[in-house]
Formats: C-alpha cells, structure tokens, sequence
C-alpha cells in the first residue's frame, strides 16, 4: 500500500535537502565523489566513493 499524502511528501523533501547539504558538505572538504541513489527498498541511500589520490 503506498501512502501519498502532504506530509510524508514534506518529510522526504527534507531528507533531500539534508543529504544535498551533506553531500556539498563532503565535497567541499574531501576528494569524494558522492550520488544520491534509491535502493531497492524505494528508499534514498547516500553512496560516497573514495578517489585516490595517487598519481598514475
């Protein structure tokens, strides 16, 4: 059953932004690359992929 309703639209939409903001936050002080992705769940996961920084 899918509930639909304002509210859990509002707290999704939060959610959202909190992990844009954690996701800015991440990039801006380290060599990371992140993604937002919906597992299978339907739920969002916040992915953060290591680079190396050794030079090839």
């Amino acid at each position: 059953m899918e509930v639909d309703t304002i509210r859990d639209r509002s707290r999704l939409k939060e959610k959202i932004t909190n992990l844009k903001t954690a996701i800015k936050d991440t990039n801006d002080h380290q060599d990371n690359f992140c993604t937002l992705a919906i597992n299978e769940n339907g739920h969002l996961e916040h992915i953060v992929s290591f680079l190396s920084k050794a030079k090839v």
